[in-house]
């Protein structure tokens, strides 16, 4: 999904890069104009589906929305715990960074008795001339990630779906 029209931003304050990948130009615009790529997935709701007129299936031009969207997913990996918006990819890297981390993988998951999505983060680490020491994997957290999470052993989420 794009978004453009006069209450668009510039872009954003001190990063061009990021400006540069999400503000483009907007080719049905006027020359100049920019849009703003949101990494939202949507598709135009069929408001005549549910009620069977003519014209849904849009053979004829007319596939009967109003203009209304309907959102289906994101073009990137981010998903909102809480509120907040995260890259899953972001995490991955910091845990990565980290020189006792070979590979890393995050991913939002529901816990099966209900409630809030978290999100779990899934470390291999690398080869310890000494042996792996699992008690001790925990320890590579407060390097790399926000003092509001904590490690949990894997054996605890056994009833993520």
């Amino acid at each position: 999904m794009y978004v453009a029209g006069p209450g668009l931003a510039r872009g954003y304050l001190g990063d061009p890069q990021l400006t540069a990948e999400r503000f483009v130009d907007n080719p049905f615009g006027a020359p100049g104009e920019r849009m703003y790529r949101t990494g939202d997935l949507a598709r135009r709701a069929d408001t005549h589906a549910a009620d069977g007129a003519d014209g849904a299936d849009g053979a004829d031009g007319a596939d009967g929305a109003d203009g209304t969207l309907e959102y289906v997913g994101r073009a990137d990996q981010q998903v909102k715990i809480r509120g907040f918006r995260i890259e899953p990819g972001e995490i991955e890297a910091a845990l990565i960074s980290h020189p006792r981390v070979a590979q890393a993988a995050v991913i939002a998951r529901r816990p099966e008795e209900g409630g809030e999505r978290i999100l779990v983060g899934y470390a291999v680490p690398r080869p310890d001339p000494a042996g792996p020491n699992p008690p001790n994997c925990g320890a590579i957290w407060p390097d790399c990630c926000p003092s509001t999470w904590s490690p949990v052993p894997a054996s605890s989420w056994a009833s993520c779906r």
